[in-house]
């Protein structure tokens, strides 16, 4: 009786282990994923977002203000 259930305990164990792995990979993916799409959206709203500060500067006060945009978003 003791013999089965140490044995039962075991597989209970080795079985929330996998399980522990399989969860620990799946937030690794996600994470990676994540990641992945953060770059992307950086990637592409960037210089969107360079482009509007830089009109907005334009129309506010003319050349003087395009150029201190455009140092301040090359600092990013």
């Amino acid at each position: 009786m003791t013999k089965c259930l140490i044995d039962k305990v075991f597989l209970c164990l080795l079985a929330s282990e996998r399980l522990i792995l399989v969860v620990k990979n799946t937030i690794d993916s996600l994470q990676s994923r994540t990641s992945q799409h953060v770059r992307k959206v950086n990637r592409i709203a960037l210089p969107l977002k360079i482009q509007c500060t830089i009109n907005k500067e334009e129309s506010n006060s003319g050349i003087e203000n395009k150029e201190l945009a455009e140092r301040r978003w090359a600092q990013h």
